[in-house]
């Protein structure tokens, strides 16, 4: 139950009073759309889809280097490398860039089995 002297009570009967939107009373966001895969991007190779996909699975980046035969230090030049290539800032957006695109499937990479 709502206290008439309560300061929400009063903060909203003040916003309702000068004519200002209830939120209760905005309309529901409409959901972006998503842009459709971009097709001016080049595919990648085989080795960086191992690569990506050996990232997503592994615990951290040294066991992703071990598990590919490189040094830390050479995969994360790699992973630069297909940043810049990509444009993209981080290695999560790398990632997300090549699982929506297609390039990569994490569910069939990941080692959790929680969703089927």
């Amino acid at each position: 139950m709502h206290d008439s002297t309560s300061w929400t009570h009063c903060l909203h009967m003040h916003c309702y009073d000068a004519g200002w939107r209830s939120p209760r009373t905005t309309p529901p966001r409409r959901e972006r759309e998503k842009p459709p895969p971009s097709s001016d991007l080049n595919t990648p190779s085989p080795e960086d889809t191992e690569l990506l996909s050996c990232v997503i699975a592994a615990p951290d980046r040294e066991t992703a280097a071990e598990w590919l035969g490189f040094s830390a230090k050479h995969l994360r030049h790699r992973l630069q490398v297909l940043r810049e290539e990509y444009e993209v800032e981080t290695n999560q957006q790398l990632i997300v860039l090549a699982s929506v695109n297609g390039w990569i499937d994490p569910g069939k990479v990941l080692p959790f089995d929680g969703f089927t």
